[in-house]
């Protein structure tokens, strides 16, 4: 079933090349990575997971050519808000960052990653039919 065919495609593919990077099986990892690249951009659509991945494994076997502007790119998005994260890409982006030897952005994200949640204040209403 090919790109067109699913539209889940991409995600169920580039969570199996995750998983692959997981076992430490990059080669298989980066071929699936090249296939969603290349089925992307024939298709024309946006996908930071394909590049998160794509970028992290460039760091893992040292294409530092390929890696380094891939997540300039996405960091920079993430910080205009334009990159949607879930944890594990922020994850793997600040990875690549500290495979790249750019101990400062991964610490960074690692930080950001980890930053406590801060709650929303509670707003009590008093009800009218309590006034005396």
């Amino acid at each position: 079933m090919g790109p067109r065919a699913c539209p889940n495609y991409f995600g169920k593919r580039s969570n199996i090349g995750f998983c692959k990077i997981e076992l430490w099986e990059l080669d298989p990892a980066m071929e699936i990575f090249v296939k969603l690249k290349q089925s992307r951009e024939e298709i024309g659509i946006n996908g930071c997971a394909i590049d998160v991945g794509f970028a992290f494994l460039n760091s893992c076997v040292g294409v530092k050519k390929e890696a380094a502007p891939i997540a300039d790119r996405l960091n920079a998005d993430r910080e205009n808000s334009q990159l949607v994260g879930t944890g594990y890409k922020l994850v793997f982006l600040a990875a690549t960052y500290k495979n790249l030897g750019d101990r400062e952005k991964a610490f960074s994200l690692y930080r950001f990653l980890h930053r406590p949640s801060r709650p929303k204040p509670v707003q009590y209403h008093q009800s009218q039919s309590s006034q005396p």
